[in-house]
């Protein structure tokens, strides 16, 4: 098959696109990826708390459930309904 002269120009412009960054912006970001490391370690240490974590979850079959971690014991567990894990909440406090 003949190529179009703009066709073989357009072949040898993507031939010539770099397919990875450049060496420098690699070893940027390998830097930044350890401070941002440093950073996330010193904030959990410095600013951990006893409070629990709640996120809301969809299983593959559509349904939400609560996960909860509580750090103080260190479990997870999940509930069914919004109304249990405020009434979970209510107990923790009590």
């Amino acid at each position: 098959m003949m190529r179009t002269y703009e066709q073989w120009r357009n072949y040898k412009e993507l031939e010539l696109i770099r397919r990875h960054p450049p060496v420098k912006n690699l070893l940027e970001l390998q830097i930044l990826s350890v401070l941002r490391g440093f950073g996330y370690f010193w904030q959990d240490l410095w600013c951990s708390n006893n409070e629990p974590q709640i996120s809301e979850i969809t299983d593959s079959t559509g349904q939400t459930r609560w996960k909860i971690y509580e750090p103080t014991s260190d479990r997870t567990f999940q509930l069914e309904s919004q109304q249990e894990v405020l009434t979970w909440l209510e107990q923790r406090h009590q």
